[in-house]
């Protein structure tokens, strides 16, 4: 599932808006400890059967050889290891074996036990401080996260763990789930010294919460597309947000869509327009809260009667989503959440008709992709005027290499494609898309670089969609003047 299919479907915390989100990395030690160790093993059958043979009245090596047809210098060595278990002893002077009272218990154990010094190995979780199993995700190493443009989280606090921090039944619990396809199951009794330590992280998508009332910020972590609420409790107690200054941006809303230029007031009249609406968003919000509730109820009710009264409290509770929904966006103007921003981009390149413009101040390697390119090759053949603007300045200060190899490839594009115009206009603070005279979105959003910059704060993103063909005409014919 997408990050933005994630963020839509977790956007249902009554009371709170969802206001941006981010694939981060969350902090894992990738620990090998010494440990005293407990292994239980399965018994080979040579061992069983030799056991058995003495039991049966067997007393020799010569007739035990002969009754299980195998080698001498196997059945001597099976021999060599069941005494050392004392699991059998020779007779004085004689060259007889027999059964132990230890031989016989291990006959009915069918299995060994012996305590051992081993190495073993494990993920520590940086936030919940304590070993974690995460079965096959594929943990992220820091060269992963920066060439991806993933966000570290730091653990909390930000020290790896020594051994005292290390119980034995933590580990050993891990370590099982670890080796689950292993034959053998170790039980660690103790860790005695933690040998190395490596800095890993777990894919996640950090989703950041404002309550409609007072501000508060939440932050939430989705692992999998499922919320783990014992990864956000600990980066709530640990003072997650003010320990990271990349999360500086949530205490100031000045990251708000802006347009400079003949259009700014006109710009900042729909801006106000749409925020009128966003306590119609919060409602629907609170809406899907109750319909999962309600799904919820009705899937866990306990008798025929309580299932009915559930089924009919969610059928209302989707009913009134529906019509909410489907309210909102009939509006000419209406705020647009930020998860809305990756489907309407695509769709944009999919489906315009005539043309498409895209106002985005930087470009990264994870948005403007082979991908992208193909499908402004696409949009262009169907005889789509496609124009794009980027750039603060003159030069991009601080751009990747990954980075200038995506903006180079997308001139080059410009340069193939009669219909595609690629400019640097500067200082283009203005994030804006217009497709055809369907619609229009003034946003914070960073239509060409909202993944792949690690580097890039946390701040509030939200825009305003407009359907309005006049004011749409309004724009566009002011905007296209930077392309001449």
């Amino acid at each position: 599932m997408r990050a933005d299919e994630i963020a839509k479907r977790l956007d249902v915390r009554a009371g709170y808006e969802l206001v941006t989100y981010r694939e981060v990395g969350l902090p894992i030690f990738s620990v090998h400890a010494m440990a005293l160790v407990q292994e239980r093993q399965e018994r080979s059958c040579i061992e069983e059967f030799v056991l058995r043979a003495l039991v049966a009245g067997l007393e020799t090596v010569a007739q035990i050889e002969g009754i299980l047809g195998l080698p001498r210098r196997i059945v001597a060595t099976t021999l060599a290891d069941l005494v050392r278990q004392e699991a059998i002893r020779t007779s004085a002077g004689s060259d007889r074996l027999s059964v132990t009272d230890r031989g016989h218990e291990l006959l009915s154990e069918r299995e060994l036990v012996s305590p051992v010094e081993q190495t073993v190995w494990f993920p520590y979780d940086g936030l919940l401080r304590r070993p974690k199993w995460f079965g096959d995700t594929q943990l992220l190493r820091p060269s992963d996260l920066k060439e991806q443009g993933i966000v570290a989280i730091r653990a909390i606090p930000a020290r790896p763990p020594e051994a005292d921090d290390l119980g034995a039944a933590e580990v050993s619990e891990v370590v099982r789930l670890a080796a689950s396809a292993a034959r053998s199951e170790r039980q660690v009794l103790r860790i005695q010294t933690v040998e190395k330590r490596y800095r890993m992280y777990l894919p996640a998508l950090a989703l950041f919460y404002r309550s409609i009332e007072g501000g508060e910020i939440q932050v939430g972590f989705a692992i999998e597309g499922r919320l783990s609420q014992e990864h956000e409790l600990a980066f709530a107690r640990g003072s997650g947000p003010e320990r990271q200054a990349m999360f500086d941006g949530f205490r100031d809303r000045s990251s708000m869509p802006r347009l400079d230029g003949p259009l700014a007031g006109r710009a900042a009249e729909l801006l106000e327009a749409a925020s009128t609406l966003r306590r119609d968003v919060a409602q629907i919000t609170s809406t899907r809260s109750a319909v999962d509730k309600a799904a919820v109820a009705h899937a866990s009710a306990g008798t025929d009667e309580a299932r009915a009264e559930a089924a009919k409290k969610e059928e209302r509770a989707r009913s009134t989503l529906s019509a909410a929904e489907a309210g909102l966006k009939k509006a000419l103007i209406r705020p647009l959440p930020v998860y809305e921003h990756p489907g309407i981009l695509e769709a944009a390149v999919r489906d315009t008709k005539q043309r498409l413009v895209i106002l985005s101040p930087w470009i990264s390697h994870a948005v403007v992709t082979d991908a992208f390119l193909r499908g402004l090759h696409k949009a262009c053949e169907r005889g789509v005027r496609v124009s794009i603007g980027f750039g603060l300045g003159d030069v991009d200060e601080g751009e990747k290499p990954w980075d200038a190899d995506a903006r180079r490839a997308l001139e080059q594009a410009a340069k193939d494609l009669p219909n595609l115009v690629v400019r640097r206009l500067g200082n283009t603070h203005a994030k804006v898309l217009i497709q055809d005279s369907d619609l229009m979105v003034l946003t914070s959003f960073n239509w060409l670089s909202y993944r792949g910059d690690a580097s890039r704060p946390f701040r509030e993103e939200w825009g305003t969609l407009i359907r309005d063909p006049h004011v749409i005409e309004e724009f566009y014919s002011e905007v296209i003047k930077r392309f001449a």
